[in-house]
């Protein structure tokens, strides 16, 4: 008998056959479409994979544009505010610095054309080397990479340093740039810079978004311009309406000042009359001191009226400053025209003292104008009104509490179709060379700005009233004014260093102060002063400098003054300045601001108070 083993090697060898046979089978019938299938799916796999990588792009394309618009959202929000346009292109840098898909060296900067045109000058940047803004503070129009695109209105791109770069500096690191044009009516306005990696490849969709932000500055940039423009117009506006009204005021004001100085020269020559009679010298002495007191004032609210500055608002009495103008209206105003008064309130406004003297004054000399002829009756009105929703549906104007001020004239008056212009700037009744059209319009302006309201009501023959409506504040104690106290200053035995170009005001500071007990060095130039404060800083004790001198100002000579010795007290004296107010003259350490006109007196109690308060630091 065969073993069993042989029998099952046998039949393994078998079935080994006859598998192969059914597999050699299958394949011959088989093989041609499991091929078709196999390929069938290496497609779909293909497909699939180029279906992704579609998908993945589009989602960057998306998150791309996003950012984009994120960034030229933020860009318009923020041109909306109150901030500069070197602010807002330092923003505008970080914000395209921050971009990782935007090939860059981190560095960064944008000009913009100003004062002298194809001139680029350098407003704001990011990471640029240390000699850069030196050696590109202004570009030229067609000078460097940034000057051509400048001049071209293209964009400029550069993967290296190549010869276009005439604006060289010093270790000058291998770089490349996109200098993108910022462009209104195809007139270059501005310029962007970016830092390029060496050898970087240029890219349509990088110009794309930097032409995209050129694009969204140079809209910002105009609605800037004009706005400063506006501004600028608006100022000039108001300030040709001031000197149409101190032109018509300007007889009245120098007869009210040569009436004053006729009665000092008077007074002064009485008192030298009459020295032997010391009580009659010290009448006419004080006569002469209420004088002074008469013109100081005239200055002042002249300068009020006049200046040229920023609005600035406070919690203001409006019944006082009414009465200050009909000082200087009754000087101006002839007798033929009588003017009355009607104050019946004494509220507050949030209001701007000068803006509201513009309105008064205007206002006032329009009513002059229209009884000039035949005379007549100016009146001035101040009263409090609440007005009601009934109320403000029929005028105009918000509900709530106001003050009303009112000025009406018995004048010629107006009919419908000049009441309905008079607001329009430069339009005027008035014959040619005798008024610009400008004070109505700057009253309307003014009256807007806080809030306000005003209205007008005329017949021909009949004359014409204004009411001007400001929002009322609520009532608060009102701090009570003092006057200044006749009393005698405190001596002193300090060394004082006094500087006026005005030799009278050196030679009587210098015999009060002597006699006062100070020690005094007067000059009368600021080189003068700074030249012996420099030899013995520790000599002197306090500083009295005048603003407007020749050669050197009070606030450079207190400047290096207070470098050379930080703890000297300066008390700066000013006529008139616009470089220099109070609080900025403190802001930079000055102790005390003295106004000329000013009384010694005055003087004196304020060198007592400066120098006892450095005493006691």
């Amino acid at each position: 008998m065969p073993r069993r083993s042989d029998d099952e090697e046998k039949w393994q060898m078998m079935r080994e056959k006859i598998i192969g046979l059914g597999e050699k089978s299958i394949r011959k019938s088989y093989y041609p479409e499991l091929r078709q299938k196999i390929i069938e799916l290496e497609k779909a796999n293909r497909e699939l994979a180029l279906e992704v990588i579609e998908r993945q792009r589009g989602e960057e394309e998306i998150k791309r544009n996003y950012e984009i618009q994120t960034i030229i959202n933020s860009l318009l929000k923020l041109s909306l505010q109150d901030i500069s346009l070197a602010e807002l292109f330092s923003i505008t840098i970080d914000s395209i610095l921050s971009l990782r898909w935007l090939s860059h060296q981190g560095k960064a900067f944008i000009f913009l054309v100003e004062d002298a045109p194809e001139v680029l000058v350098l407003k704001a940047g990011t990471g640029l080397p240390e000699q850069l803004p030196d050696h590109c503070a202004t570009v030229p129009f067609g000078q460097c990479l940034c000057g051509l695109a400048a001049s071209t209105g293209e964009i400029q791109f550069a993967d290296h340093d190549d010869e276009r770069h005439t604006l060289r500096y010093e270790n000058m690191q291998p770089h490349g740039h996109y200098a993108v044009p910022i462009l209104l009516d195809n007139r270059t306005i501005g310029l962007i810079c970016i830092f390029l990696p060496a050898g970087h490849k240029r890219d349509a969709s990088e110009e794309e978004f930097l032409v995209s932000i050129a694009h969204t500055l140079a809209g910002i940039i105009q609605r800037k311009l004009m706005a400063q423009e506006k501004s600028r117009l608006a100022e000039e506006l108001r300030q040709a309406a001031k000197m149409e009204a101190i032109g018509t005021l300007a007889g009245g004001i120098a007869h009210d000042f040569n009436n004053i100085l006729t009665a000092i020269f008077g007074f002064t020559e009485l008192a030298r009359m009459d020295l032997p009679q010391p009580e009659k010298v010290e009448k006419n002495l004080n006569a002469i001191y209420r004088c002074t007191l008469r013109a100081k004032e005239l200055v002042k609210q002249i300068l009020t009226f006049s200046r040229r500055s920023a609005q600035q608002k406070e919690p203001l009495q409006l019944s006082l400053l009414i009465k200050e103008c009909l000082k200087l209206l009754r000087s101006t105003i002839p007798a033929t025209i009588e003017i009355r008064q009607d104050i019946r309130s004494t509220a507050r406004s949030l209001a701007d003292p000068t803006q509201i003297h513009q309105i008064i004054m205007n206002l006032c000399t329009n009513a002059y104008h229209a009884m000039r002829q035949s005379g007549g009756v100016l009146t001035l009105a101040l009263e409090d009104v609440e007005m009601s929703a009934e109320d403000a549906g029929l005028s105009g104007i918000s509900p709530g509490p106001y003050i009303r001020l009112s000025v009406s004239d018995t004048g010629t008056g107006m009919g419908k179709e000049t009441l309905s212009k008079i607001f329009e700037p430069y339009f005027t009744t008035k014959e040619i060379g005798e008024g610009t059209g400008l004070g109505l319009a700057l009253v309307h302006g003014i009256v807007q700005g806080h809030n306000g309201h005003i209205m007008v009501a005329s017949e021909p023959g009949k004359g014409t009233v204004f009411h001007v409506f400001l929002p009322r504040l609520h009532r608060a104690s009102a701090a009570s004014a003092t006057l200044l106290e006749d009393t005698e200053a405190e001596r002193g035995h300090e060394h004082i260093l006094i500087v006026d170009d005005e030799q009278n005001i050196i030679r009587i500071a210098r015999e009060i102060l002597e006699d006062s007990g100070y020690q005094v060095s007067a000059h009368r130039t600021g080189a003068g002063a700074l030249e012996q404060f420099q030899q013995q800083p520790e000599k002197f004790d306090l500083l009295i400098t005048d603003m407007a001198m020749p050669g050197m100002s009070g606030v450079d000579l207190a400047r290096q003054v207070m470098e050379l010795k930080p703890s000297m007290p300066v008390i700066l004296c000013s006529g008139h300045s616009d470089m220099v107010n109070r609080d900025q003259a403190l802001a930079m350490g000055i102790r005390a601001y003295v106004a000329k006109p000013y009384f010694m007196s005055e003087m004196l109690r304020t060198i007592r108070t400066v120098l006892n308060r450095r005493n006691h630091t």
